[in-house]
């Protein structure tokens, strides 16, 4: 009886399929300690098969409640409305990458301010796409607070400004109604001054007239008495 065997060497392999694992667990570990981040991969239809701790983190799902579901349902109910979904992964499809900021949904109803990237897994995303998402919704109130107090601060200042181009029109009005009742006051005064003119032409003047014809006539001879009193 004849024995035969063969031997493989599987040296190669195996050391592949340790870098592997190794990659693998440096991978899990990695996600496991981004907790500020929600690292989540969704098949090509948009269903979650991965979900990180900082998924759970932010969303308030565990990986068991989220997988297997649409990823759809993190999205708010109004962007769902309007397709947002379909629209980020065919952005994805075609550029390779979406990014975007928008508000998403928690588990307990409560919405978040997140700024999120989107990339295809496979060619054209044949095997699904990974979703990194941050919260940001301090920094989004932080940037509300500060745009409506920069919008408090442009209407204080348009009411200001135009409080003081009223009380500027308001002076400009009482210069020209003070001008005009100067430019009044002159005519007035020379309108005075003709007619004290004309009376001291007419009046004053005819008196005087009629004095130096009355002394003219002293010179014929003594007056009367009556008369001489009167004169004097």
């Amino acid at each position: 009886r004849v024995m035969t065997g063969a031997c493989v060497d599987v040296s190669d392999r195996r050391a592949a399929e340790e870098a592997v694992r190794a990659s693998e667990e440096r991978l899990r570990l990695i996600l496991a300690s981004a907790t500020d981040y929600a690292i989540l991969t969704l098949s090509p239809g948009r269903a979650v098969t991965g979900w990180s701790p900082g998924a759970e983190a932010v969303f308030g799902y565990t990986a068991a409640e989220m997988v297997g579901r649409s990823g759809d349902e993190l999205f708010a109910p109004e962007d769902r409305a309007a397709g947002e979904p379909e629209r980020e992964a065919d952005a994805a499809r075609r550029s390779g990458r979406a990014a975007d900021e928008r508000w998403h949904v928690r588990k307990d109803g409560s919405r978040f301010w997140a700024s999120g990237v989107m990339n295809p897994l496979g060619p054209g995303g044949s095997q699904g796409f990974v979703k990194v998402l941050r919260d940001l919704t301090d920094r989004k109130r932080l940037a509300d607070a500060l745009q409506e107090a920069r919008d408090e601060l442009e209407r204080r200042v348009a009411e200001r400004t135009a409080e003081l181009s009223s009380a500027l029109d308001s002076l400009e009005a009482e210069m020209a109604r003070r001008g005009e009742l100067a430019r009044r006051l002159t005519t007035a005064q020379e309108d005075e001054r003709r007619r004290v003119a004309r009376d001291l032409h007419d009046t004053v003047g005819q008196t005087l007239t009629g004095l130096v014809l009355a002394v003219a006539a002293t010179a014929t001879g003594p007056l009367p008495p009556p008369a001489a009193d009167r004169l004097d």
